[in-house]
């Protein structure tokens, strides 16, 4: 999974996956690559 951002003032920010699945498993933050437009995003 990858979040991109554009640039600062178009952000990918406070976003909570919760209980998401992919591929028959839960999804983790390793599994997930962002640029650095993209801030606080949580895994439940």
């Amino acid at each position: 999974m990858e979040l991109v951002g554009f640039d600062e003032e178009h952000l990918v920010e406070n976003i909570v996956f919760d209980n998401v699945v992919l591929d028959g498993k839960k999804v983790e933050a390793k599994q997930v690559t962002s640029n650095e437009f993209v801030k606080n995003v949580q895994f439940k």
